[in-house]
């Protein structure tokens, strides 16, 4: 909100991460299996990218809209 009332915009395309550590004890308390394995070779950014887009989901926030239609 500070960044919205500096200047005037909000911000988009905000990307967030999961440690591998938070993920794998996530993981295995809900007994979910998984797989690990290790990389044969360094991943360039742009293979991690299209690796990536298939596990990409778009998470919207709309509480503040919600709370001034209950008003």
């Amino acid at each position: 909100m500070r960044i919205a009332a500096a200047t005037g915009n909000i911000p988009e395309n905000i990307n967030f991460a999961i440690k591998t550590g938070a993920l794998r004890d996530f993981l295995d308390n809900s007994v979910v299996p998984y797989q690990t394995t290790e990389p044969k070779s360094e991943l360039k950014t742009t293979d991690i990218a299209g690796n990536a887009r298939a596990y990409t989901m778009l998470i919207s926030c709309n509480g503040t809209e919600q709370a001034d239609a209950k008003r």
